[in-house]
């Protein structure tokens, strides 16, 4: 038996919030990040938690929607922001996002999530986790408010997302459509039906837009470019739009404003392609074949400041990079859509599902988008949720260790000299050892205990 007790080594600077003492919160997980697979530490980066039925004490226990879960370093004291993206108690589901400052190279993080407090104010904010200190200027996780009303854009000031003729129906737009969101890759998503602008009718012309309303923020990309979607395809059809970005209602090929990301160019089948600036970077990716209809598919295109080319990636891997572009002017862009042509009327709508879009103004790094992609894929085990325990206890985790109890306790108490601790097991144990191990994972003492005995001194 090998019991594996986690203690903070180090303090540091966090959410800036009025301190809560979270030792007298009831209930306490501790969460695992195993980086993986990264290539460089990622910094202030947004962290994806899913809750399900192996969590069901969390929602039994928690007040409201989940109001009173907060998630901290190993210190249990240094709060990381956190936004609730959906708490579903009856189907014991959930997803939160939780911005931790830095997941390091070959290092396993820790994280606490503290629950079951009464009294605890709702702190989920979407404005803390995806700020624009961070470089964000607009997140839409999609599928996350009732029928067609906008979706909430989590960037402080950003445009929510407009669901353009999600209502109305193929019979000459009498009847209006009942539309409800659909389970997504997170959460919830929304399904675009597809079409075409030359149709005589708006029916299965759907498109999310986020222009028209004078903001700024997608007017700068000098300082670097980065957009991501989840996509699912019912069809997959020429020239299909993730993104389309410039200066006016009406496109224009040429436009110095232009951004535009899509896939399914002639060039190959289910390739991926840009349009960037004045008579500047036309990119498709020549081979084709990097994605499919009816899969959850993650698709990243990020580009440096300067003269730099735009690498794109699929499900975490980088796939294509184009030749070296300028940056795009800097002007207000007030036709900002997902899912609709414009530069090319003639073309398609994009048809099926869209989760999780994100757009900013800094490039980001290939250890972030194999992170995020290790993260948010569904069935993803870069995250894992330890056994429940209370803060007292020190948060450790037993689950899986041989001869311990699931429901095991350890509880730990410093002497005023801050070197002595004293470990007293909930129940006599098997003969095995005890270890106390960092937060990175590395074991800093180890006793051999006998079978039966239910405390153990560290000094």
């Amino acid at each position: 038996m090998f019991r594996k007790i986690l203690m903070a080594m180090a303090l540091a600077s966090g959410f800036a919030a009025a301190q809560e003492n979270y030792s007298t919160w009831g209930s306490m997980r501790v969460l695992t990040v195993k980086p993986s697979g990264i290539s460089s530490s990622v910094a202030k980066f947004p962290l994806l938690v899913r809750l399900t039925s192996a969590q069901a004490d969390v929602f039994a226990n928690s007040k409201g929607r989940g109001a009173d879960i907060r998630f901290t370093k190993s210190d249990l004291t240094t709060r990381y922001p956190h936004q609730i993206e959906r708490w579903d108690s009856a189907g014991q589901k959930a997803e939160i996002w939780v911005l931790v400052d830095s997941v390091g190279l070959g290092k396993n993080l820790s994280v606490k999530m503290l629950w079951n407090k009464s009294g605890a104010a709702d702190s989920s904010k979407g404005a803390a986790v995806f700020n624009t200190g961070n470089g964000f200027v607009s997140v839409l996780h999609l599928g996350d408010s009732t029928g067609t009303n906008p979706r909430p854009n989590q960037v402080a000031g950003a445009p929510t997302g407009l669901l353009q003729h999600f209502s109305e129906e193929q019979d000459f737009g009498i009847s209006p459509r009942v539309y409800a969101p659909v389970e997504g890759v997170i959460g919830k998503a929304d399904v675009l039906r597809g079409g075409n602008m030359n149709a005589d009718f708006y029916p299965g012309r759907d498109y999310i837009d986020l222009g028209r309303r004078g903001y700024a923020g997608f007017s700068d990309f000098t300082t670097g470019f980065y957009f991501s979607t989840w996509f699912n395809l019912t069809n997959s059809v020429q020239y299909e739009r993730f993104l389309e970005m410039n200066d006016d209602t009406v496109g224009v090929g040429s436009s110095a404003e232009r951004i535009i990301l899509f896939g399914n160019h002639t060039t190959a089948a289910q390739d991926l392609s840009v349009r960037w600036g004045t008579g500047g970077l036309s990119y498709n990716e020549p081979n084709g074949g990097l994605y499919s209809t009816g899969v959850w598919t993650q698709v990243v295109y990020t580009k440096d400041p300067g003269t730099s080319p735009v690498n794109i990636y699929v499900n975490g891997a980088l796939v294509a990079t184009s030749g070296n572009a300028g940056d795009a002017a800097n002007a207000l862009r007030q036709h900002v859509v997902l899912g609709r042509p414009s530069v090319t009327q003639g073309d398609p709508f994009f048809s099926g599902m869209l989760d999780e879009s994100v757009l900013s103004k800094t490039s980001r790094s290939a250890a972030w988008i194999k992170l995020s992609y290790e993260t948010q894929k569904t069935g993803a085990t870069a995250v894992t949720v330890g056994s429940t325990t209370t803060p007292a206890a020190g948060g450790n985790d037993y689950t899986g260790l041989s001869g311990a109890s699931a429901s095991a306790r350890t509880a730990f108490a410093a002497t005023a000299a801050g070197r002595q601790v004293v470990f007293s097991l909930a129940a006599a144990n098997a003969a095995g050892r005890v270890s106390v191990v960092d937060v990175q994972g590395r074991v800093l003492w180890t006793r051999t205990v006998d079978a039966g005995v239910a405390s153990v001194a560290w000094d």
